[in-house]
């Protein structure tokens, strides 16, 4: 990582849509974390070749007309591009970003446009729930049945599992070995769904949920004492909730597609050292937040971009010359992530999501130890249900 000191030449605008509020979900965290490492980035490592990094942010609420309004907003300060947060109605902002010319870096993709937009550019997203632990499922644990569950009326969760299961027929599973089944998102006791879910002694169950249906869910494989393996988004396992759930998440696997901040095999890293630094030197209360891995998404998309831009003459940083960059990209070290290609991405069909690999970690004692190497489910995606 080149350069030292306050960054104190002509800014670099960036313009940034979160939704820090919201009844479906809200990621205070993700824009934790995003001005965090600017103001790192600005005040201690020279900016990008001596330019601070300018962020004009909006604050959304997931819903499409606040998003609209925001993208509106942001593009009146005609920025670079555009950094990416954790937003469920992209829908009604990526296109406006699009239309403008402006790139869609990184941030969380969900299920909109930011993954089929050619000026998206995506590192971390929603695919890797099955990208990783589906393969690891079928290959490591040699299951043979799996089960897929995923809250009533969720379109994005409905789409991961469906994902999960092109996955699952694509490495040689029947039809019939995968089944997708709903629960209510409401339920406050979720036995009766492990119940159903056991009947056909299924080797696995992958849950595409996330908060407390995290620790619902893995209650009920406890208290019904299920065989079948228990698989879930690495998002499930923050502080808060491990130690809410307690000895109901012991041997239940995670996958991602970035290092989790508190395994144990990540703490030596230099790039987990430094996000620790970022938190506890410009947003101490973040670090113990239940959602800290969104800050981790905003810490490794920032630091991605950064790495991108430093490989461009500061002359010529311009919206072109950045998308030129990010499009050449292949085979790209992923700051606490996987390798990445925006050049060719794993599924053709998806353009904007140049990695679809990930992580797995088996959950013991409230720790998220590693158990895999990266994981790579692209070769048996073909399509993305509700994209391609």
């Amino acid at each position: 990582m080149s350069g030292s000191g306050k960054a104190t030449g002509t800014p670099l605008v960036f313009g940034y849509v979160n939704d820090d509020t919201g009844t479906a979900g809200a990621f205070p965290e993700e824009t934790a974390g995003t001005e965090a490492t600017i103001s790192y980035i600005n005040d201690h490592m020279d900016g990008v070749n001596g330019h601070p990094i300018k962020l004009v942010p909006c604050s959304d609420d997931g819903t499409p007309a606040r998003a609209a309004s925001c993208a509106t907003q942001v593009l009146q300060s005609n920025p670079i591009g555009i950094i990416g947060g954790a937003d469920f109605a992209t829908s009604s902002s990526v296109p406006l970003f699009e239309a403008a010319g402006k790139p869609y870096i990184g941030g969380v993709a969900f299920s909109g446009p930011e993954n089929t937009s050619t000026l998206s550019f995506q590192w971390n997203n929603t695919t890797a729930i099955g990208g990783a632990l589906i393969p690891y499922a079928i290959q490591t644990l040699h299951v043979k049945e799996i089960v897929g569950l995923y809250p009533t009326g969720n379109g994005s969760a409905l789409q991961a599992m469906q994902l999960s299961k092109e996955i699952a027929l694509n490495m040689g599973l029947p039809a019939s070995a995968f089944k997708i089944e709903s629960f209510s998102a409401t339920a406050p006791d979720l036995t009766p769904a492990i119940r159903a879910a056991e009947a056909s002694d299924p080797g696995a169950i992958i849950g595409a949920t996330g908060g407390p249906q995290c620790i619902t869910l893995a209650q009920a494989m406890q208290e019904l004492g299920a065989k079948a393996a228990l698989l879930l988004p690495s998002g499930c396992f923050s502080k808060q909730n491990e130690a809410q759930a307690g000895s109901a998440f012991n041997g239940v696997y995670a996958g991602g597609s970035a290092a989790q901040p508190d395994s144990p095999q990540w703490q030596s890293d230099p790039d987990m050292k430094l996000f620790n630094t970022i938190l506890a030197e410009y947003s101490p209360s973040t670090a113990s937040t239940p959602l800290v891995s969104f800050a981790l998404d905003a810490y490794q998309t920032v630091m991605n971009l950064r790495n991108i831009l430093l490989t461009l003459p500061s002359s010529v940083i311009t919206t072109a010359s950045l998308v030129k960059a990010l499009r050449n990209t292949a085979n790209e070290p992923d700051v606490l992530g996987t390798p990445y290609s925006c050049k060719t991405p794993p599924i053709k069909s998806v353009p904007g999501l140049c990695t679809v690999s990930g992580f797995v970690y088996e959950i013991q004692n409230g720790t998220d130890n590693l158990v895999s190497g990266v994981v790579n489910g692209a070769q048996y995606i073909t399509s993305v249900p509700g994209l391609s």
